[in-house]
């Protein structure tokens, strides 16, 4: 099961704090030792975020391990602030988008579960196949409107195994080779879309 990393006492103000960089009551700077990544925004671990509560969170944290936030602070403090910020910014890449922050959750509960699930079926691949070649007629036909529709086919495909990765997810390793072969599915049409899309 994956359980969010314990909170610390804060040592400046002694309130429990929610993230792992900075406490979020007294914007006294952590060090943080841990690699949950939702523990440095100090959110639970979830395959859905709440994408309002998470951008508001990353600029409340942003804005307290600011060097403005930092003046007259030691030149230690400074030099963590700015590896705090570094480490806001890697949980907030991988958590924002769906597909890494599945990835990110599968390698918490099975580390190696994503290698282990790359051979896809081969009717996964023989139709994933077809649909790139039909990328590649519509591209050298000069058929925008055809890319256009590929892309909107793949992009649902692609949002469809991502939703029922997410729902298949309860924190243990139960299901963890069906999910992972789910987003290996999701990332060949994500690949496609992102093909049709540039071609168009």
């Amino acid at each position: 099961m994956v359980e969010k990393e314990a909170q610390a006492t804060c040592s400046a103000c002694g309130v429990d704090g929610e993230s792992s960089l900075v406490c979020l009551a007294c914007g006294e700077l952590c060090e943080c030792t841990g690699q949950d990544l939702f523990a440095r925004l100090g959110l639970p671990p979830s395959p859905r975020i709440d994408l309002d509560l998470f951008e508001k969170r990353y600029l409340d944290l942003s804005r307290r391990l600011h060097p403005d936030f930092q003046t007259g602070k030691t030149d230690a403090a400074q030099a963590l602030a700015l590896r705090n910020t570094s480490l806001l910014n890697e949980a907030r890449a991988t958590l924002a988008d769906d597909l890494q922050r599945m990835e990110y959750l599968l390698g918490q509960i099975d580390p190696n579960v994503l290698d282990r699930t790359k051979q896809l079926d081969v009717g996964f691949l023989t139709e994933s196949l077809e649909l790139s070649e039909e990328v590649e007629q519509a591209q050298a036909g000069g058929d925008r409107p055809a890319l256009l529709a590929i892309a909107e086919q793949a992009h649902k495909e692609m949002e469809g195994r991502l939703e029922s990765t997410m729902d298949l997810w309860d924190g243990s390793s139960e299901q963890a080779e069906r999910m992972a072969t789910q987003l290996h599915e999701a990332k060949v049409f994500k690949r496609i879309t992102r093909d049709a899309e540039a071609a168009s």
